[in-house]
């Protein structure tokens, strides 16, 4: 056989194997969009949810609305999504590492196998249920005063916040029967 009959046998062969890739592709992107099945296409797609992290990293030009760092960035939601905030563009932030965790008061650490991880620390748990009391649901709290004494205190909490790198709590205290703002760094225990 000639090179050239190879040659017409391959492009008739490269042409059925695009043909059939086609009519799958075609097949695939037909479902109805009530499907909640995955499609699977020959080439990769990108998913929504990556499309919306590619657009929050143009909107910051990739760096963090805070600090203006490149590294380790994130994608923050502003209200957090447990409390009905949205995947929208103007729900979301960018943040690096070091910023992220001072807005959700956690530690991201590393594992020997550079997996991250997110750990969960004092200051989270308090801010948790901080959260949770929040409204009109009254809480008991032990607080370690600037001069170091400690307090118990009836507390409705009101607000968090965050100024200059610290948290802190806005309230009506029972004890002083007034708003007060408590450090949350200061809050010994919640119960």
């Amino acid at each position: 056989m000639s090179i050239t009959a190879w040659i017409v046998i391959g492009v008739i062969i490269y042409l059925i194997i695009c043909d059939s890739h086609k009519s799958r592709y075609k097949n695939s992107t037909n479902k109805s969009s009530n499907s909640n099945l995955p499609t699977y296409n020959i080439r990769y797609q990108k998913n929504e949810a990556e499309l919306l992290r590619e657009q929050v990293f143009r909107k910051y030009n990739h760096k963090c609305n805070e600090c203006g760092s490149h590294n380790m960035l994130q994608i923050h939601h502003l209200l957090e999504v447990k409390y009905g905030g949205k995947d929208r563009i103007d729900n979301m932030i960018l943040l690096c590492e070091n910023c992220h965790q001072k807005k959700h008061g956690r530690e991201f650490t590393y594992d020997g196998n550079s997996t991250r991880g997110v750990v969960k620390n004092k200051t989270f748990a308090k801010l948790q249920k901080l959260r949770q009391a929040q409204g009109d649901k009254k809480i008991s709290i032990v607080y370690e005063k600037k001069d170091g004494s400690v307090t118990k205190r009836e507390i409705e909490p009101k607000e968090i916040y965050e100024n200059d790198n610290r948290l802190y709590v806005k309230a009506y205290c029972y004890l002083r029967n007034a708003k007060r703002t408590f450090r949350i760094s200061r809050i010994k225990n919640i119960e």
